[in-house]
C-alpha cells in the first residue's frame, strides 16, 4: 500500500510558499466543497481525499507553527502531509525527525519562481505559482493512485 509521505515546500521567506499550498487548498475545495476554512488567509486543516487524510498547513517561517502542525497531524494519523518550511535550521531539522521517527517518505520541493519578480501582485507571479499547486496535487494524486513509488524503499 501507499506510505505514509510529506511534501514539504521550503524556501526562504517571500518566496511565496504560502501562497502556492494556498492555491493548492483552493484545488482541493473544488473537489472538497465543503473545505470552509480555505480562503486567502493562512490555515492549518485536516481532510479526508480519495478516502485517505491529508494534512495542509500553509505557512512554515517559524519552527513553532511547524513543530505544532507536526502534532497536530500526527495525532490525526494523516496519510499525506503537505507543509512550508524554511530551507534551513530548526524547521528543516523538526521535519526531518518527524519523517524518521514517524516513517513518513519525505519529499522536498521549492514554489517556482519569475526572475526579478517579487511581487505577489504580478498576475504572471500568482499563475506560475497556480501551476506549481497544480504539479503538487498530480503528484498527490499519483502517490494515492501508487502511480509513482511503486517499488518499495
Amino acid at each position: 500500500g501507499m506510505k505514509n509521505t510529506m511534501i514539504v515546500l521550503w524556501g526562504t521567506e517571500d518566496v511565496g510558499k504560502s501562497m502556492t499550498l494556498n492555491l493548492l487548498g483552493q484545488e482541493f475545495k473544488k473537489v472538497i466543497p465543503d473545505l470552509n476554512d480555505i480562503d486567502f488567509r493562512d490555515f492549518r486543516l485536516v481532510f479526508e481525499y480519495k478516502s485517505k487524510k491529508i494534512g495542509l498547513q500553509t505557512y512554515g517561517d517559524f519552527e513553532s507553527a511547524v513543530t505544532e502542525g507536526l502534532a497536530t497531524f500526527r495525532d490525526n494519523n494523516c496519510d499525506l502531509i503537505i507543509m512550508a518550511s524554511k530551507s534551513y535550521g530548526a524547521t528543516v531539522d523538526r521535519i526531518t525527525e518527524f519523517s524518521d521517527e514517524q516513517g513518513y517518505r519525505l519529499i522536498w520541493t521549492t514554489p517556482l519562481g519569475l526572475e526579478g519578480s517579487y511581487k505577489d501582485s504580478s498576475p504572471l507571479v500568482r499563475e506560475l505559482k497556480h501551476y506549481k499547486a497544480c504539479q503538487i496535487l498530480k503528484m498527490i494524486d499519483d502517490i494515492i493512485d501508487e502511480k509513482i513509488f511503486t517499488k518499495e524503499d
